[in-house]
């Protein structure tokens, strides 16, 4: 093939990430002409995606993103046990932001449910806030709702922990039993090892609450 400028070249017409791009390899110390992908382009610069319970955390520096939703119900807990539901792992030595968006159902009216967020290694800060909504316009019951409508809208009940581990919740009930409700836990973790970030669940009382499919995590490296 005769030698062409790359100005000269054709036009592609749909890009795919198995497309090839030309780099410059080490061009402060000993350049090299090679090729790469536009699938290793995503990979450095954009989220990493994890379909399931379970994953590798991005390892590239911040700001980095890491994005896992759960593709199946967790198993029921019809204990006051904690359950592990979703596994981040390997998170890089780090400052993050961390967002659940919870969706979970209660097949008890009086039942409600309990989170909290753990980490494997070495922790020097955590702090994480739940907040979910609840039907009555003027008090905080803690019976958690998705339907809240009324004119004076609803009450936001919240629990909050300084540390990882800290328990969030319980709460007390739900507004209609095996339909959604939808919460977010939001924090901060500063860790100074390596290790996996768990999000755990378990029920109020000994009747059957469950993680739902499409919950899903927002992590994001600062630092």
């Amino acid at each position: 093939m005769a030698d062409t400028k790359i100005s000269a070249l054709g036009a592609i017409g749909t890009l795919g990430f198995d497309d090839l791009l030309a780099v410059i390899d080490d061009p402060a110390g000993t350049p090299l002409s090679k090729r790469t992908t536009l699938q290793a382009v995503r990979d450095l610069f954009g989220p990493k995606y994890i379909a399931g319970n379970s994953g590798a955390a991005n390892p590239n520096a911040a700001p980095a993103e890491t994005l896992q939703v759960l593709t199946a119900d967790a198993a029921q807990n019809a204990t006051t046990t904690y359950a592990t539901v979703m596994t981040t792992t390997g998170l890089p030595i780090g400052t993050y932001l961390v967002e659940y968006f919870l969706r979970y159902q209660s097949t008890v009216s009086t039942t409600g449910v309990k989170f909290r967020v753990g980490y494997t290694g070495s922790v020097t800060r955590a702090n994480f806030t739940r907040i979910g909504l609840n039907v009555l316009s003027t008090a905080v019951s803690g019976i958690m709702a998705q339907a809240v409508t009324a004119n004076g809208g609803g009450t936001v009940n919240g629990w909050a922990g300084r540390i990882d581990d800290a328990d969030l919740g319980p709460s007390v009930g739900v507004d209609v039993v095996n339909v959604d409700v939808c919460e977010i836990i939001r924090g901060t973790i500063v860790v100074s090892t390596s290790a996996n970030l768990i999000l755990e669940h378990g029920s109020e009382t000994a009747n059957g609450t469950t993680v739902m499919a499409d919950t899903c995590l927002r992590l994001t490296r600062l630092a």
